[in-house]
């Protein structure tokens, strides 16, 4: 779906029914029209932090909680370029 609908941004949960986000990450890699995408990566587990920017190489990574819900937004259009 990515690679169809081109998104400005993905937030992605690291911890997935199917996987986790380094699985999805790699396949987003893989397209060159994806490659720059600016990936979010929210967990509520703290350890995922590091494999989010190692192996995600995303640009943020949250750790969930209640005050995410004023912040996001902040986080998503500093990642965004000023045309978005």
């Amino acid at each position: 779906m990515a690679a169809q609908y081109q998104p400005d941004c993905i937030l992605l949960d690291y911890h997935l029914d199917d996987g986790d986000a380094v699985l999805v990450c790699s396949e987003l890699r893989k397209n060159s029209t994806l490659d720059n995408t600016p990936v979010v990566v929210i967990s509520s587990d703290p350890t995922a932090e590091y494999s989010a920017y190692a192996e995600c190489r995303a640009r943020h990574f949250i750790l969930k909680g209640a005050y995410i819900i004023k912040e996001l937004p902040g986080i998503i259009s500093g990642l965004l370029p000023e045309s978005a």
